[in-house]
């Protein structure tokens, strides 16, 4: 599946923008520091062996940026790993995870950077098509095999559009783990016991979205509704039409788009909606795409002064509020019902604040002092903050003094709602859920400062 809920959380780069002011502050170091049902392997994943995994010694636990670095060009690579290395200096300096100090391959000897890379460059010729090849996961995973390594870490290798969750089974069954994965759905995580996302399964977003119909009346009113789809993912569509129609949605217009639509396109679409008399839209699209296909349809909603409510979920809905802001009308503004699992898709003060009472905010918001950069500058970076306290609490909640991946496992299982992610409106883990979102909070608009504010609306689920 590859439409919403899909890699949400890209793998930790700080923007362009901030290259240069790194280079002038911070220099540019570049040394190291599926099963389903009843059968899972996750409950059975409670024995904890008494001894250490791979990559584990009395003082050190070696981790894996999966490779991701070689993604990016070599002045930004260089930057974002000085400031990689300014989060693990501090994390370590706070008695690091397990007793542990946490160190990560240098990049240069990553034996999934070269896989990364390759990925990266056929993922962006072939325009989202097609996916790796499930197949493909195992050369992801002997990669690491002969590797003192214990883990990757927010890894393409393991995660949608570049890797595959076959990747992340495989390295579960050598041992190691995988932490920040995304685009999975709920058999990926129990046909990996030892890897863990703060995101939400793909299969679960349909009771988001849902329950994000409900609550705004786009749902279960009855009004002419379109569906806007991804024409190159048929299956999203399909996949989320029973649950959709269960809620209420009944003949919903289908309305394929491909997500780099141009403005003829985006005219053909509106144009259609209208002479239908829709009165809602649907968006189906995935949170990659959504974002720039809806603002190709905002210009020509306002051209064509017709403002349909818009239900999006997740990913893309705080941030096209906030890039559409300028210049759209409000009504059409105030139409989106927009919800998100996030909240750092909008940085105000007061969010920053609340960020900081986290130990993963409070981690990311010291590095960024660190390197005199603000911390909504720095957020490109709270995915790596947030992965290493969510590493670091669940070996503690193990009770076990080994580090190896059943007792990460363990540990991920006894968290409950324990652990505070500074980038999630609500964190819940246990034995058969190894990703953490819980929770919806509404994105309103604000005509005060004419932007997306997260409200404290909130719906569980």
């Amino acid at each position: 599946m590859v439409g919403l809920f899909t890699a949400t959380r890209r793998p930790y780069a700080l923007p362009l923008a901030v290259v240069t002011v790194l280079l002038a502050t911070a220099g540019c170091s570049t040394t190291s520091s599926g099963t389903s049902g009843a059968d899972s392997s996750q409950a059975k994943a409670t024995a904890i062996p008494s001894k250490d995994g791979p990559g584990v010694t009395d003082r050190t636990i070696t981790l894996s940026y999966g490779g991701w670095l070689a993604d990016l060009p070599a002045q930004q690579r260089a930057v974002t790993k000085s400031a990689v290395d300014e989060v693990v200096k501090i994390f370590n300096s706070r008695g690091g995870a397990g007793g542990r100090q946490i160190r990560f391959l240098p990049a240069e000897k990553d034996p999934g950077a070269p896989l990364v890379k390759q990925r990266a460059v056929a993922y962006s010729k072939a325009n989202n098509l097609p996916l790796p090849d499930p197949s493909k996961g195992k050369q992801a995973c002997d990669a690491y095999a002969k590797t003192p390594v214990f883990g990757l870490v927010d890894a393409d290798l393991v995660s949608p559009p570049y890797g595959t969750a076959a990747a992340g089974a495989c390295l579960s069954a050598g041992g190691r783990i995988s932490v920040g994965v995304v685009g999975w759905n709920e058999a990926d995580f129990r046909a990996a016991p030892s890897a863990a996302g703060l995101t939400l399964a793909t299969d679960r977003a349909i009771d988001a979205l849902v329950a994000a119909g409900k609550d705004s009346g786009v749902l279960g009113t009855g009004a002419k509704t379109g569906l806007l789809t991804d024409s190159t993912a048929p299956e999203d569509s399909s996949t989320y039409l029973p649950a959709l129609a269960k809620a209420g949605l009944k003949n919903p217009l289908a309305l394929p788009v491909n997500p780099n639509l141009g403005q003829a396109d985006a005219l053909n679409v509106v144009v259609k909606m209208k002479s239908a008399g829709l009165k809602n839209l649907v968006v189906l699209v995935g949170e990659r795409e959504s974002g720039k296909t809806l603002m190709a349809l905002a210009s020509v909603f306002k051209q064509q002064k017709y403002y349909p409510r818009i239900l999006m979920v997740d990913g893309p809905a705080p941030d096209v509020l906030a890039y559409t802001a300028h210049g759209l009308p409000a009504q059409l503004m105030s139409n989106f019902a927009a919800y998100t699992t996030t909240v750092t898709t909008a940085p105000t003060p007061q969010i920053l604040t609340a960020m900081k009472s986290t130990p993963a905010g409070k981690l990311c918001a010291d590095a960024a002092a660190a390197l005199k950069l603000s911390a909504a500058t720095f957020m490109g970076m709270d995915h790596l903050c947030d992965n290493l306290e969510l590493l670091k609490a669940a070996l503690a909640a193990s009770g076990s003094k080994y580090i190896n991946s059943q007792a990460f496992a363990t540990g991920l299982g006894k968290l409950s709602t324990t652990y505070r992610s500074p980038d999630l409106i609500g964190t819940e883990f246990g034995p058969d859920r190894h990703y953490g979102a819980s929770g919806l909070a509404r994105v309103d608009y604000s005509a005060k400062c004419k932007c997306s504010v997260v409200s404290n609306h909130r719906i569980p689920f």
